[in-house]
């Protein structure tokens, strides 16, 4: 190899260096399939494996933020990058399995397949799912989570069964109302808060227009 031949050759490398910064990975899969993955993370990914895939420097222990002030130890994933950023709950202090993965935040580029994803509207989930959808209400916990797609097609939310149950429910999704709650009428807001079940239908989260700020997915443990 000629020097001149060399020197292109070292700017190339040089460029794509530049383009792919150090310990990200350009080529992620950031399909969420519920029940199954999120991009190429299993029911069998250990930390150790996250740590392979992604590298090191993407990889963070930190304490993650169950329900009713409950914290538990786990793993994020793109820990500084909010619109990659997910957080694993794991099976056992092992670390060798996820018990679910978690998004928190305004948008996101981890998405279902239909396009489901941080930041989604009221509107454009009953627009995937055909139709109405059922979820509680504002102001605590479990504020704004999808119980079940109602007659709808993502039943990756739940589905109610013969006897009232909600069944086969792989992926949570829960919303509030967009950012600048300042702009919703108190009362408006009153009438869709609390531990009750409403349709997605009911005029006041109709006019609020609630987007989606936590997922989780639930993954089968043969996945």
């Amino acid at each position: 190899m000629d020097i001149g031949t060399w020197l292109r050759l070292m700017l190339v490398l040089s460029l794509a260096a530049a383009v792919a910064p150090a310990g990200q990975d350009p080529a992620v899969d950031f399909e969420i399939v519920p029940g199954q993955r999120m991009g190429p993370i299993g029911a069998r990914t250990s930390e150790p494996d996250l740590i392979e895939r992604f590298g090191a420097a993407n990889v963070r222990r930190t304490d993650i933020h169950l329900a009713e002030g409950e914290f538990v130890a786990g793993t994020a994933l793109y820990p500084d990058d909010p619109t990659r950023k997910l957080e694993i709950v794991w099976k056992d202090d092992s670390r060798s399995a996820p018990a679910r993965i978690d998004l928190r935040g305004e948008s996101s580029e981890w998405r279902t397949a239909a396009g489901l994803s941080l930041g989604s509207t009221l509107s454009e989930i009953e627009e995937l799912n055909g139709g109405s959808f059922v979820m509680v209400g504002f102001g605590w916990d479990y504020s704004g989570t999808i119980l079940h797609c109602g007659e709808g097609a993502l039943t990756e939310l739940g589905w109610l069964g013969p006897s009232g149950e909600i069944r086969d429910r792989t992926l949570v999704v829960r919303l509030q109302p967009p950012p600048g709650e300042e702009g919703v009428p108190l009362e408006q807001y009153r009438r869709v808060a609390g531990d009750r079940e409403f349709l997605s239908s009911h005029p006041d989260l109709q006019k609020i227009q609630p987007r989606v700020y936590e997922m989780i997915v639930e993954l089968a443990p043969g996945g």
